[in-house]
């Protein structure tokens, strides 16, 4: 009797400390799972703010101009001391309205903006006021005025009709941007994640015509500062570019 007995106390410890096992399986599978899903939900939120921050300050749609096979890596392709990085960012900006002006020697159209909305515009993404100093001599074509401009209408403005700006008073003046086309380019970002100031990923920008969708990949890295609630550019370099486009037959 008391040997069946000991067999039965054996049977409960054992039984006992296999169901101790088992939560403790169970508990460490819960808790893993729920600190993978911490470090996902935390990804999502570092790509979900990386995407509002690219977009907000219009870095999406810059890269449509300058990501390409020739780009230079691991340059500043913000340099705000640069006034052609910065006709390039303004002509990509969707916030700036735009009008278009004619080479008088050619048939090249060229866009340009009122300098009211080009300063505002530079101070909210850069913090700071542009500078106007031409990359090279530019005459009249970097910041100036236009007699009897009208707005919203359909009048031909070519380079004979404007004349130069004083430069103690650019309110009623504008700034001349790059050639103006049609960019049939898209970007896409993945692999987002936020370091201190500064998001990294990848980029892939889409090209179409017609029935054929031709794509390049690479990876980007983006600084920026954060103003109260704003955030503001510093920095925006491709640190890698494939070799060549991919094609994608679209039927």
């Amino acid at each position: 009797m008391k040997k069946k007995k000991l067999n039965i106390l054996v049977l409960i410890f054992v039984a006992v400390g296999l169901f101790l096992m088992l939560f403790g399986v169970i508990i460490n599978i819960i808790e893993n799972s729920k600190k993978n899903s911490d470090i996902d939900d935390n990804n999502n939120r570092d790509e979900e703010l990386a995407i509002v921050i690219l977009e907000d300050l219009e870095i999406d749609n810059y890269l449509k101009y300058v990501f390409n096979l020739n780009v230079e890596l691991d340059k500043n392709l913000l340099d705000v001391g640069t006034l052609a990085d910065m006709q390039m960012f303004f002509q990509a900006n969707d916030n700036l309205e735009k009008y278009k002006i004619k080479a008088y020697d050619t048939d090249v159209m060229y866009g340009f903006v009122k300098y009211s909305d080009y300063l505002a515009e530079h101070q909210r993404v850069f913090g700071i006021d542009p500078d106007m100093t031409p990359d090279y001599d530019m005459a009249a074509s970097v910041v100036f005025s236009i007699p009897n401009f009208l707005e919203n209408t359909n009048q031909e403005i070519t380079t004979n009709d404007v004349r130069v700006c004083d430069k103690d008073s650019y309110d009623n003046c504008f700034v001349m941007l790059v050639p103006d086309y049609d960019n049939n380019t898209g970007i896409k970002f993945s692999a987002l994640s936020i370091d201190d100031k500064k998001i990294s990923g990848n980029i892939r920008a889409t090209v179409t015509t017609e029935n054929l969708e031709s794509y390049l990949d690479g990876s980007f890295e983006f600084e920026f500062e954060k103003q109260g609630n704003d955030y503001i550019a510093k920095s925006l370099k491709i640190v890698s570019v494939a070799d060549s486009y991919n094609s994608v037959d679209r039927k």
